[in-house]
């Protein structure tokens, strides 16, 4: 797991479940409930009133507004050992939620089944933090002041490396949060205490020895028909939107397209140029390709046969590491590839896959960890919801959480 992956999945715990909002504010505004108007010409139109009336009784009624939404939950939600987790303690988490549901208008969120999956999965998120947080505490871990401006600063640069990039104090007013009371609730409810166990207790006991057991046993899946790794600069061809081209004659059209085109083209070759005066492909990538790698120095990593669009994949596949193309039209426009390494077919080396192994291992300890705190504690959960999927521990994959605008993947895109 990468290390920004779980900072931002732990952080984002302390905000509004996005299923929910989504749910309860996508839904359009309830229409008009369209009130059947009589026109009553005389005394004699008693039957058409009621059979208007009839029809007017058999469209459905908007739910009922729910005034207590949790109120179906016990006063003790579940306990650990001795330890409680109250009805109280799932009320504060699901405080962003009660204020949509207030000033929801569409009547979704008036939904009481939605509402007991919603608790099943804070009430399984709250146990199975507060087990991580005593692991961490039995390690002797806690989260310092230091630890949680760390995690601040963290979370402002992923913020900034999205695509589009969201500013911390728009992120802020998105949630309806403030720096300080993010702060206040990292210390709270001990996630940053739970990742900096992670880090430096269960990261550093997967050994190198059961990296290599595990590489060693699972041999089949590191084969391959060969990889690449190559790296891109992206210009792309921005023609008019497609309302713009509908207004055009057909020729006005092309020329439009074929005017982007040249522009396009053109800043490329003028790329092109200063990479072959011994310009820094990594530089240019990051000051100029319109790819989401850019900011990565254009490195789209390892990529199999198939896996990248044709016009690409070919000019990859035909460079010698170390090697820059030309100009390398496509649907997304005009790149210039460098090949970075190529591995042939037969076995993926170890050094290649060598951490993703050890973060797999390290999810492990992590959960075999759990399901030994649950042997010596009593572990009771007093409600349950069997339609609600179970939560993965925070921060450790699975758990549906709000987050910033989701990174597309880097182009070229595979080939549909």
């Amino acid at each position: 797991m990468k290390k920004t992956a779980l900072t931002i999945a732990l952080l984002l715990a302390i905000t509004v479940t996005a299923s929910f909002v989504l749910r309860a504010q996508e839904t359009p505004m309830a229409k008009d409930e369209g009130k059947l108007k009589v026109e009553v010409k005389d005394s004699d139109a008693k039957d058409d009133v009621k059979k208007a009336d009839a029809k007017a009784d058999a469209v459905p009624a908007k739910p009922k507004k729910l005034e207590d939404p949790l109120g179906f939950l016990p006063d003790v939600v579940a306990k650990i050992g001795d330890a409680a987790i109250t009805k109280a303690d799932v009320l504060e988490e699901a405080k962003p939620m009660l204020q949509v549901h207030k000033t929801d208008t569409s009547g979704r969120s008036d939904d009481p089944k939605l509402w007991r999956q919603m608790a099943d999965k804070m009430i399984n998120k709250l146990v199975e933090t507060k087990i991580l947080c005593n692991m961490a505490k039995n390690a002797n871990v806690t989260a310092t002041d230091q630890d949680v401006d760390a995690e601040i600063e963290n979370l402002k640069k992923e913020l900034k490396e999205n695509v589009p990039p969201i500013e911390f104090s728009e992120w802020l007013k998105m949630q309806n949060l403030t720096e300080q009371g993010i702060k206040d609730n990292m210390k709270k409810n001990g996630h940053v205490a739970i990742k900096k166990w992670y880090e430096t207790v269960i990261v550093p006991s997967v050994t190198k020895e059961e990296i290599e057991k595990y590489y060693r046993d699972n041999q089949e899946k590191a084969k391959t028909d060969g990889l690449w790794n190559a790296s891109h600069i992206l210009i792309k061809t921005e023609a008019p939107d497609e309302e713009a081209m509908a207004k055009m004659s057909e020729a006005d059209a092309k020329a439009a397209e074929a005017k982007s085109d040249e522009a396009a083209k053109k800043k490329a070759e003028e790329i092109l140029a200063k990479l072959k005066a011994g310009g820094d492909f990594a530089t240019l990538a990051k000051e100029n390709s319109d790819c989401p790698s850019g900011k990565n120095g254009g490195d789209l990593g390892f990529f199999q046969k198939g896996k990248m669009v044709k016009e690409f994949e070919d000019a990859a596949i035909a460079l010698k590491p170390g090697e820059t193309s030309g100009l390398v039209k496509s649907s997304f426009g005009y790149h210039i590839i460098r090949l970075n390494k190529k591995v042939d077919p037969g076995f993926i080396p170890l050094d290649m896959v060598e951490k993703e192994i050890s973060a797999m291992l390290a999810q492990e300890k992590v959960m075999k960890a759990m399901e030994d705190y649950k042997q010596k504690q009593k572990v009771e959960i007093f409600f349950k919801d069997d339609s609600a999927s179970q939560m993965m521990p925070p921060g450790m994959g699975g758990t549906p959480q709000p987050k910033p605008q989701p990174k597309p993947k880097p182009e070229p895109q595979p080939e549909k």
